[in-house]
């Protein structure tokens, strides 16, 4: 028997960096400021982040609009390349997202793009940045923050999906290039031998936990 999974979790970046401040907006008030004034933060803050999280959220869940998903890895988005005899160069690759991002109306039909972070970076043939044009059509840019696949030791085949060293660091300067949400994908688990299991689920329990906090 095979069974195969697939995780993947989205946040949204406020203007602060990521820490444990975000896990409070469930708590009663008094919880809140208790906890703010532990990790040496504000209440006032906080409900700054909470504003601003759920404005982000308000935005990309629009009516009759969706998330476009342009955040294909370097070999993925070859694949494609290759369907249509294209080599796969990072001209090609500006081009194709290019090509997406400069849709007459896109606007009107997706709320946010998630972006490689390759993609981020890049900018239209005029110069403009992605993620510019993005925000000048009221579409929130978002970016995938995992860092691809490695084998995950002590298994036959499995792989555990890598990039929590420096995330937080990573996360903030996205925010500040103008990103409002990011993508976290945990690598499948095939469970071909029944001894990986426990460790399989460990491993991936322990990254999206650490990826949450």
């Amino acid at each position: 028997m095979r069974a195969h999974h697939s995780h993947c979790f989205s946040a949204f970046l406020t203007s602060h960096s990521l820490t444990n401040q975000s896990n409070g907006s469930n708590y009663p008030q008094a919880v809140c400021k208790a906890a703010m004034a532990e990790v040496g933060g504000s209440y006032k803050d906080f409900l700054t982040q909470v504003n601003e999280l759920r404005s982000i959220a308000q935005k990309i869940v629009a009516d009759g609009k969706g998330i476009l998903a342009a955040d294909e890895s370097t070999g993925t988005i070859g694949k494609r390349l290759s369907a249509i005899s294209l080599e796969n160069n990072e001209s090609n690759r500006q081009k194709y997202r290019q090509l997406l991002f400069t849709t007459p109306n896109l606007g009107q039909h997706i709320s946010g793009v998630i972006l490689y972070e390759e993609t981020y970076h890049q900018s239209t043939d005029s110069g403009e940045r992605f993620v510019d044009l993005l925000v000048k059509q009221g579409i929130v840019p978002g970016i995938k923050l995992d860092l691809g696949v490695v084998p995950l030791a002590g298994t036959l085949g499995e792989g555990t999906t890598q990039g929590l060293d420096k995330l937080a660091e990573r996360a903030a300067g996205f925010k500040r290039g103008g990103c409002g949400f990011a993508k976290w994908r945990c690598t499948d688990c095939h469970l071909r031998k029944k001894i990986d299991y426990g460790t399989v689920v460990y491993e991936i329990h322990n990254n999206h936990f650490f990826y949450m906090i």
